[in-house]
């Protein structure tokens, strides 16, 4: 598979998948999100899902039909990130914002949420509920 180059601020990025290019596009896009209101966090995730998705389109398009299974996750990821970028224009919380953005990066590399190994249970009173996963994107991002 060829380089991917993307061009942001008139600096070219060069990546060798688009999951590594999602992966930066999205790191790049909240990296400084204590410091920004929803609508810009809203902003860049959804301009870095838009580049995404037509990176992955593009790339597809390119692909002969002996490579199919990479055109078919090219075009799952691109799905991915339009549906992605309905749900970020419906948030109005920041904390369920980045709890999405923390999804949708583990859900994109192949890794599933631990539904069912929280911290605690129902049993133990005064262990806290909740994924440990999930929990521990959000709290690193605070």
């Amino acid at each position: 598979m060829h380089q991917i180059s993307i061009i942001i601020n008139n600096q070219s990025f060069n990546f060798v998948n688009p999951k590594e290019a999602f992966v930066y596009l999205m790191n790049l896009a909240i990296r400084r999100s204590e410091c920004m209101d929803l609508s810009a966090i809203k902003e860049n995730l959804c301009t870095a899902c838009d580049l995404v998705s037509e990176m992955s389109t593009i790339k597809a398009d390119e692909l002969d039909t002996l490579e199919k299974p990479g055109k078919i996750s090219l075009r799952r990821l691109s799905t991915r990130m339009t549906d992605a970028k309905g749900f970020i224009t419906n948030v109005y919380d920041k904390k369920r914002l980045l709890l999405i953005w923390g999804d949708l990066m583990m859900s994109v590399d192949g890794k599933s949420l631990l539904r069912g190994f929280g911290f605690g249970s129902k049993k133990h009173v005064g262990n806290e509920l909740g994924d440990a996963e999930k929990l521990s994107v959000v709290r690193t991002r605070k």
